[in-house]
């Protein structure tokens, strides 16, 4: 208030507004098929993008876990780190205000993993690397045997129920629409009464055989399959239900890209 003579003065109100700073948000992760990656999900790509929503900053700086990633600018209170490149392993990311609130996303955590190069199973040390019974396998049918050094899967069948999924394994690290081959190594056994008929499969279909094992020694089955999923189930098959005879071994079963 100002005092002039007689009369008596007021300044005109001034206003404002407080607003509660923002904690900035990481929103989406996308990896390179525009897959979207859920916190803590994982993705075959090694690139992927980030965005998410920052009000009342002009940047954001981006960290995965203490080490800086970069900064980004914000545009109508979003931001996006383009298809940027991450080591395989576990990351979490975290988008920081740079406007003096000192606010922090909460993080958000992803994997990369690695792309199948190749898988390989000679059961050495009687290691089965993942693969299971399947239900054409009843119990004590399957053995490992170790001849002269080398380990070999051993089907020695003994009831009329021997047909079907013999083994089976389940690849997590396939990418989309990429060929791969599945091949293994396969002899007679015994070499008594009936004649074994094996095939190979991927997600149900038959990409090999079926293949009449005569011979006691070594042959090769094999085939090639296009990846649908990063997910897919490979099955070998038997054709054959007696258990009189119908005995095998099998080795180096292989998957790689093609």
């Amino acid at each position: 208030m100002a005092l002039y003579g007689d009369g008596e003065e007021s300044s005109p109100p001034r206003t404002f507004k407080v607003e509660a700073a923002i904690q900035p948000t990481i929103t989406t992760v996308v990896d390179t098929l525009g897959n979207s990656i859920g916190n803590g999900g994982s993705t075959l790509q090694g690139t992927v993008a980030i965005s998410g929503n920052a009000p009342g900053n002009t940047q954001v700086d981006l960290y995965d876990s203490n080490s800086f990633l970069k900064s980004v600018t914000v545009s109508s209170g979003s931001w996006s780190l383009p298809q940027t490149k991450f080591d395989i392993g576990s990351h979490a990311i975290t988008a920081h205000s740079t406007n003096g609130t000192g606010l922090t996303s909460p993080e958000r955590r992803f994997t990369i993993n690695a792309a199948l190069t190749r898988d390989f199973t000679n059961f050495d040390n009687q290691n089965w690397n993942g693969w299971t019974p399947g239900a054409g396998a009843p119990a004590g049918d399957l053995t490992l045997r170790n001849d002269s050094g080398n380990w070999r899967l051993n089907n020695y069948t003994h009831t009329h129920r021997s047909s079907g999924v013999i083994i089976q394994k389940t690849l997590t690290n396939l990418l989309p629409n990429r060929q791969y081959r599945f091949s293994l190594k396969i002899a007679r056994y015994d070499g008594r009464n009936a004649v074994p008929s094996i095939s190979i499969r991927a997600a149900g279909t038959t990409i090999g055989g079926p293949l009449s094992i005569t011979s006691m020694s070594w042959v090769t089955l094999a085939g090639t399959f296009t990846a649908s999923n990063t997910q897919m189930l490979l099955e070998v098959f038997s054709h054959v239900a007696t258990g009189g005879g119908n005995d095998y071994e099998m080795d180096d079963l292989e998957i790689v890209p093609v």
